[in-house]
């Protein structure tokens, strides 16, 4: 399980999020990601939809099958 997205700094906006490790994970048809907390990482004052957006993007991308 990868809890969070591997939780990255999205409110620094300084967090690469590290697509070759998410790439490398989704190989493994056994790894899952939680993603509901991600919304912590985030500016709580002034998040918008965007600042998650490139990070679901990617979670989806690789690890968004389902069965």
């Amino acid at each position: 399980m990868l809890d969070h997205i591997a939780k990255p700094f999205i409110k620094d906006a300084r967090s690469r999020l590290a697509r070759e490790q998410i790439r490398e994970l989704a190989k493994s048809k056994n790894v899952s990601c939680k993603i509901s907390g991600m919304v912590h990482r985030g500016n709580h004052a002034n998040w918008k939809p965007a600042d998650f957006k490139p990070y679901l993007e990617v979670v989806f991308e690789n690890l968004g099958r389902i069965g």
